[in-house]
């Protein structure tokens, strides 16, 4: 009998979720996450830093400033970094700025937050989506085939994508925009009181809203389209 309660109590530990192992963090208002990992973000009460799965020993995390950076501990010279079975959960009073790279894929959940000037980044196919931002300003940037979704409200939004990048920003009703789009970047935005866009090189830009259009111009191919 007791030949097969060691492997059954194996079999039992193995399909067991990991535990969460809690990092001693605090202090930060931006949070950067490169490599092929996922970040989870949330507004809380105190500041608290989890990290799941089976490759959490992977995940360095440590503060620079202001700034939570969590990126993979054994990132290859060559190539990238290979999808990790890894999450982190990442939970602060105020949030400042959120950015992805590298293939990494960090969602910001921004209700409760205090937020007055915020910022997200997305570049080498990173992505990096935010929902609930209830702020003042607002910097959207994405490069090099990054991704950026936001939705919530704000008073001026100022955004750029380039190089293959993209910024969704459509559901992210805001008063003002300022748009600029180069070499095959593509932005949707909402503005509705007034905005200013560039494209070139094949960038896009589409604007919701209503919003008059401001100093606009277009070249090598760029375009500007409004729902006005």
């Amino acid at each position: 009998m007791y030949r097969f309660v060691a492997p059954a109590l194996l079999a039992l530990a193995l399909a067991a979720p990991a535990a969460a192992e809690t990092r001693a963090l605090s202090g930060f208002r931006a949070i950067q996450a490169e490599d092929r990992l996922a970040v989870t973000v949330t507004a809380g009460e105190a500041y608290a830093v989890e990290v799941t799965g089976e490759d959490a020993d992977r995940i360095r995390t440590r503060i620079e400033g202001r700034t939570l950076h969590i990126e993979d501990a054994r990132r290859p010279w060559f190539g990238r970094s290979p999808r990790l079975d890894a999450q982190v959960r990442v939970s602060a009073p105020a949030i400042e700025s959120v950015a992805a790279s590298r293939g990494a894929e960090l969602s910001a959940n921004l209700a409760g937050a205090s937020c007055d000037d915020f910022s997200a980044v997305a570049a080498m196919g990173g992505e990096t989506i935010v929902t609930s931002a209830r702020c003042n300003t607002v910097s959207s940037t994405a490069a090099m085939g990054g991704l950026v979704r936001i939705a919530g409200a704000c008073r001026a939004h100022d955004i750029s994508a380039a190089m293959g990048a993209s910024v969704r920003a459509d559901e992210l009703a805001c008063e003002t925009v300022d748009a600029s789009a180069a070499m095959g970047g593509e932005i949707r935005a909402f503005a509705s009181r007034s905005y200013d866009a560039s494209a070139a090189m094949g960038g896009d830009v589409r604007v919701a809203g209503g919003g008059s259009a401001g100093d606009t111009s277009t070249t090598m191919g760029g375009s500007i389209h409004s729902d006005r």
